[in-house]
């Protein structure tokens, strides 16, 4: 069998370094990436296709959901699919387990019946082109993150670089809420529910989220009635 070793012992900080792939596989992934990434940029200039988005943003966007969906929204919508189709798939996925990016296959379900394309592909292909680029970065970068953290320019950069996620995020606030008030027939309660669905989640908690949105749909239709 394996020798064992103490607590912070060499086998232990060994074991730790181990990530599946060596580094020069790690530099492989990434010049992949690279090369992938001058296509895309050729191919976004000339294709004008629905598919073609997703890929850009899971290349060149970074920040996660919040700052991706709004991209895709401002190049999808009204050209490719209704807003008011895209702010519903927000609200959905917003209510689901799992990362927001899920969401790209409701776009694609939803882009391939609008365009005769067999849904069930076009749900595969929005899906890996917005996740795969993020999924083979981490596989690329995980071999050359125990070298990287040691890295004293990358310790000083790090709160730099926190500080632009967050911009980033707050960023993506006002896109999507313009497209609320563009949409919204009555925005003083648009943004009225906006505020009280925030306030309802920092006091519940995020496991009420789908309630919070399910009140927030019945609010809108009690409104609807009124008129």
């Amino acid at each position: 069998g394996s020798p064992v070793s103490g607590r912070g012992g060499p086998a232990d900080s060994r074991a730790q370094d181990r990530h599946g792939f060596s580094a020069t596989v790690g530099l492989l992934i990434f010049a992949a990436y690279f090369v992938l990434a001058v296509w895309t940029i050729y191919d976004d200039a000339v294709d004008h296709g629905w598919l073609i988005p997703f890929l850009t943003a899971g290349m060149f966007v970074w920040g996660g959901g919040p700052v991706v969906l709004p991209m895709l929204m401002t190049v999808l919508t009204p050209g490719f699919i209704n807003q008011t189709v895209f702010l519903t798939g927000i609200a959905l996925a917003e209510m689901m387990p799992g990362p927001v990016f899920n969401m790209s296959c409701y776009l694609g379900v939803q882009l391939a019946l609008a365009n005769n394309f067999p849904w069930l592909a076009g749900t595969v292909l929005c899906w890996c082109a917005l996740v795969g680029p993020g999924v083979a970065l981490v596989f690329g970068a995980m071999p050359l993150w125990g070298k990287l953290r040691t890295l004293e320019i990358y310790s000083r950069a790090l709160p730099g670089l926190n500080a632009a996620a967050v911009g980033l995020l707050v960023s993506t606030i006002f896109t999507v809420y313009a497209a609320l008030e563009a949409r919204s027939p009555w925005p003083p309660g648009s943004r009225a529910v906006a505020l009280c669905s925030y306030a309802s989640i920092e006091v519940l908690g995020p496991k009420h989220v789908p309630g919070v949105v399910l009140a927030a749909g019945l609010l809108g239709y009690a409104w609807s009635l009124a008129q």
